[in-house]
């Protein structure tokens, strides 16, 4: 028996809903698939088309996998091998964003005649300009990308510039409009859109690659980030209203407490540092300077924790009634602690200069 009329268009209205659904559930099916970097030409068919992709989900507000898929191998298609690794996704981000932004609005040569994988063979090209600019996609030659087709480091380098060259031409027929500019003055998934949307028109001015509404939400973040240190300080410095002597006060000198600090003002500085990044969206220079200054208070506090911990160890063994009383015993204890706390140290300065993109091999070999 067929549904009657008046249930037709409402069964129909579900069945388009769900297929409208699936639709946008269709995820890429090979989502480890590499950019293809193997000629200029295919360096920049891979870059234009996923970066247009990109661009569609973005229009639907559709930030799901499928749209990090598309970003990420567009940025397989720049060189961010000297970039520090603690900036190295925002670099990429930005830089395929701006050059996005850039290729929308200057005539491009048709793909035909870009150089090939044929013609990179036949011709030993290691490098193609993008005609009547500077922007250059290089062969590298060394390092986990040898022999691939990248966006060079000076492109890199110089992309703001090239946007701030040709941001006040046209777009051309199909562009990514503004899609560099909703990037950098739009919030994170945690802060409502709505709420941004609704802010006062000069909440909303761009000042040195960041909108008011991002400068305040900065310097909000930074403020409770050190009121709650000052306060943890404040809690940690604290000292029971007991007195305490003899052996009670010998046992006490290492205290939970002098560890709790540095390990919750880590904790502390890396949210602070998450929410600046991923939430408030502080981009460009200010985000790198930024991450400078929390990752070096994390270093100090990682630091005082290491500091604590082989103090705390040293104290415990020779406090320990399997040591002998011997003052040799007890120095030397002290000094081997010494030695690995200052190893210790030596390794995590090491990885913070390096997140951080400042070498200091020379130094540590010296």
């Amino acid at each position: 028996m067929l549904p009657s009329r008046r249930y037709v268009t409402p069964i129909l209205c579900l069945v388009l809903l769900f297929c409208w659904q699936s639709a946008r559930a269709i995820k890429d099916p090979y989502p480890l698939k590499p950019p293809d970097t193997s000629s200029p030409r295919a360096t920049m068919k891979t870059f234009m088309d996923n970066m247009n992709r990109v661009y569609q989900k973005h229009l639907v507000k559709d930030y799901s996998e499928t749209m990090r898929v598309y970003m990420r191998r567009a940025k397989g298609c720049i060189d961010l091998s000297e970039i520090a690794p603690g900036v190295v996704q925002d670099v990429g981000l930005e830089t395929a964003l701006l050059l996005k932004e850039v290729f929308d609005r200057i005539e491009l040569p048709p793909f035909e005649e870009i150089p090939d994988k044929s013609a990179v063979h036949s011709k030993g090209l290691t490098k193609w300009t993008v005609p009547n600019t500077e922007i250059t996609i290089i062969k590298v030659e060394k390092g986990p990308h040898q022999g691939k087709f990248l966006f060079s480091t000076d492109t890199i380098a110089r992309a703001r510039v090239f946007y701030d060259q040709v941001e006040h031409l046209p777009y051309k027929p199909g562009a990514s409009v503004d899609i560099y500019e909703d990037y950098i003055f739009g919030p994170g998934p945690l802060i409502p859109q709505g709420l941004i949307r609704n802010l006062p028109d000069w909440a909303k001015i761009g000042f040195y690659d960041q909108a008011v509404w991002q400068w305040f939400g900065l310097l909000l973040t930074l403020l409770i980030t050190g009121l709650i240190i000052v306060l943890i300080f404040r809690w940690s410095q604290h000292r029971p209203a007991e007195a305490e002597s003899g052996e009670e006060a010998t046992a006490s000198r290492w205290s939970w407490r002098k560890l709790l600090f540095p390990l919750i003002l880590v904790l502390v500085i890396l949210t602070a540092e998450y929410f600046v990044d991923e939430q408030i969206n502080i981009t460009g220079k200010v985000l790198k300077f930024a991450k400078m200054i929390l990752r070096t208070f994390v270093f100090i506090a990682s630091g005082w924790a290491i500091v604590v911990i082989g103090n705390g160890i040293a104290e415990a063994i020779i406090s320990s009634k399997r040591m002998f009383a011997k003052t040799i015993d007890a120095n030397l204890v002290r000094l081997i602690s010494r030695l690995i706390t200052v190893v210790l140290l030596c390794v995590l300065l090491w990885n913070t200069s390096d997140y951080l993109g400042m070498s200091l091999t020379a130094i540590f070999a010296s």
